[in-house]
Order: structure tokens, then sequence, then C-alpha cells
């Protein structure tokens, strides 16, 4: 299969999207993704398909966010759902020990399936059935845009610095965190010094993200700080990458 290929670097993107701008998105990905956030996440075979694959790829986790917020804001239950479920997994694999242990752990590191969108061909979909409405508003990254600079203060501190790049305006948001790709990318000898680091790392952001999915619970509604709403975005940059973020609030700098 052709993402087995890609899987041999760590991580999944459809090659024939490599060289196109992360924004914005085809008529097809919103279509597919306005669907999804109506509870397509709740489907047993799409969570088996997210764990195996730490989620989407780059594009397509921003977009499925992006798209999430442009329809209903600041109430997401559904990626606070799905990233805690995908943190909780990697602190699993954290905290095994023994002889190895950075080797066993880049290898559970690494997707075990596609990104479920890439594979599909949802790229190159048509438009399908939807309005022109639900296209016009799906297609508005503002809600993203702003939820990010809201809570900048309390995530640029975990931005990946390859993601971030050294000619990109907000390299100064970068630190020496590395995101899972670039983990992955850069091998054993730099998971094995960022360990513990990392492992802190996580289990912070884990405590925040649990917080923020409690949330929206009914009896705990309107609890979530700053620092749990900004843990998303850091769960989505460590887990999937910070480029399309980055790509989309550069221009907001």
């Amino acid at each position: 299969m052709r993402w087995q290929r890609r899987l041999q670097k760590g991580l999944y993107e459809d090659p024939h999207l490599q060289a196109v701008p992360f924004w914005p998105l085809t008529d097809g990905e919103i279509y597919y993704l306005y669907w999804f956030i109506q509870g397509g996440i709740m489907n047993v075979d799409t969570r088996w398909a997210l764990r195996r694959a730490w989620g989407f790829c780059p594009r397509h986790a921003w977009a499925a966010l992006a798209v999430e917020m442009a329809f209903r804001s600041d109430n997401l239950l559904g990626p606070a759902i799905l990233y805690v479920d995908l943190l909780e997994r990697c602190l699993t694999a954290f905290r095994r020990s023994g002889p190895l242990q950075a080797q066993r752990l880049l290898r559970r590191l690494r997707p075990a399936g596609p990104c479920t969108i890439c594979d599909m061909g949802i790229y190159w979909a048509t438009k399908g059935a939807a309005k022109a409405e639900v296209l016009e508003q799906g297609h508005r990254t503002e809600a993203l845009v702003d939820y990010a600079l809201r809570y900048q203060r309390h995530w640029q501190s975990s931005v990946c610095r390859l993601c971030a790049g050294e000619s990109h305006t907000a390299s100064s948001l970068a630190t020496s965190m590395l995101c899972r790709l670039h983990i992955i990318e850069q091998g054993e000898p730099t998971l094995e010094r960022q360990l513990q680091a990392l492992r802190s790392f996580l289990e912070a952001t884990y405590t925040h993200m649990s917080a923020l999915d409690r949330s929206y619970m009914l009896e705990h509604k309107g609890t979530a700080k700053p620092e749990d709403r900004a843990a998303l975005l850091t769960a989505v940059g460590w887990l999937n990458g910070w480029r399309p973020l980055l790509a989309l609030i550069q221009p907001a700098r």
C-alpha cells in the first residue's frame, strides 16, 4: 500500500500534497469534515483508524480543527475527546521502562496506518451535495486564528523549532521542543536526550486537556482555564506538527 512506504519515514501525508499550500482547503475537504464533525469521530472504526495513525496528517489535523471552530466556535468537545484519547495512549507508551526504552518508544510513536482523509483522496473530491453557505462558512479560518492568538502565551513555548523554521517570522516562539513527527525524523539519540522532559510536557498537556474535556460536562461547564484551552493547540501541534497553524497565523502577526 502506498502509505506503508511513507511510514518508513515516520509520517504519512499524501505525496501529491507536498507542494500544495496548507490553506485554503478544497470544497471536498470541507464537505467531508463538515459531516465528520457531526459525529463521525464517534464511529468505532474511525476511532481505531485515528489511534493507529496518531490522528491525521499535519494538513488535515489542523483542517479538522479549523472546520470544527468555523461551525462551533469554542464548543470543541469532539477534538477534546480525540486528543485526550491520543495523549493517554502516548503517555502509556512513555511510562513503559526497561532496556532500549527510546528505541521501543520511537517504534510506538510511528503511525501504524494512514491519514484517513489522505487515504480516501478527499482533496480531489467534489463538493457533493454541500450547500453554498456550508462551504463558505467552512472556508473561514478566523475562528482558529482568533483562538490561537487569544491563548498564544500558553502554547507558544511548545512550538517545535523545526516546524517553525529559521525563516519563519514566529521563530522566536520556538524552543528546543520537537514535535512527534520531527522526533521520529531525528531518531533515537534525540528522543533519548529529551525523554524525561517530553514525558513531563505530555503529562502537563494531558492534565490540561482532561480539564478541557471535563468542562463540556454540564456539571463542570465553564470551568476550563485559558491554559486548558491552549492545550488543545499544544496537543495537535505536538502530535501532528505545527506548520499549518504557523502558516495561518503568520499574516496576523
